[in-house]
């Protein structure tokens, strides 16, 4: 199962009666307001994939968090849409949560206002969506707002899209409770800035599912006010300069607007991952890194 990794706090589920049932659409067309008139699905909890060795790939030596680079694993994707359940979960508490409404947008729509698609999630946090393929595994983003948190632009950067989207395994994706960012803000002596966004990325290693301890991320939409902050031993840290084996960090006060960063590996002295977000006034954004130089 393909887990944003982030910084953790805690463990728990809950559940609550889910959606009308009914088929997803074959062809998910844009529109222009939300529909919610397309259903979740139960799906179950089918088994998680591993994905420490891509399928046509054979390990002829151990793993090393490290050893793709150089070589990644990139395969384009083979579907021009891709439809996939989503858990979402609360970042801080690890519990589902039920009745987020979840909107698919388009990159290049940066206020979503045209959504690819639209559904909400059910009792156990599952929602079934549909989402374009494209370069760096979606050619979209989630838009997620739920009760009492912030607005989640969720981003999916994946290197196998089939494998990871295939349909069956739920793609992990936290939402920030409104008192979690103060939480966090709090913990680094930040003030937020509410026509400014936050960053909460994760690093990933060769395994494209756990994190990359000593990796720096470089925001290309900052200023003077912006600043990045890493996770160590559980925690946003103000005085770690370097990702620990979380691989996860947080950029607060982030200028609005499309966003692009690079992850550098000081060991290796090379550019090892990057990727093109959003960053919207008010929400927070989530993105990952694989490896993919």
């Amino acid at each position: 199962m393909r887990t944003a990794v982030l910084f953790t706090f805690a463990a728990a589920a809950c559940s609550s009666e889910g959606l009308p049932s009914g088929p997803l659409p074959d062809e998910a067309q844009p529109t222009g307001q939300v529909d919610l008139t397309h259903p979740t699905v139960d799906i179950g909890d089918p088994p998680p994939l591993d994905l420490s060795v891509p399928p046509g790939v054979v390990d002829l030596a151990p793993f090393t968090p490290t050893g793709c680079i150089g070589h990644p694993f990139n395969p384009p994707p083979t579907r021009p849409v891709f439809k996939f359940p989503i858990h979402v979960f609360d970042y801080l508490s690890k519990q589902s949560v039920p009745g987020a409404v979840v909107k698919v947008c388009m990159r290049i729509d940066l206020d979503c206002v045209m959504p690819f698609y639209a559904g909400q999630t059910d009792g156990n946090g599952l929602a079934y969506v549909a989402a374009p393929s494209g370069p760096e595994g979606l050619d979209g983003y989630l838009d997620i707002t739920a009760t009492n948190f912030a607005e989640t632009l969720a981003f999916h950067n994946v290197n196998n899209p089939d494998l990871v989207f295939n349909g069956s395994t739920p793609i992990e994706t936290p939402i920030f409770a409104q008192s979690t960012i103060s939480l966090v803000n709090a913990i680094l002596g930040v003030q937020q800035d509410k026509t400014r966004g936050e960053i909460a990325f994760t690093i990933e290693d060769c395994s494209y599912s756990r994190g990359l301890p000593g990796a720096m991320l470089s925001s290309g939409n900052s200023d003077a006010r912006t600043q990045t902050f890493y996770v160590s031993g559980s925690l946003p840290a103000k005085n770690a300069t370097q990702t620990d084996s979380s691989g996860a960090g947080f950029v607060t006060n982030a200028l609005p607007g499309s966003d692009g960063a690079a992850v550098w590996m000081p060991s290796l002295m090379l550019n090892i991952s990057g990727g093109n977000f959003v960053v919207r006034a008010g929400t927070v954004t989530t993105v990952t890194f694989p490896p993919n130089a």
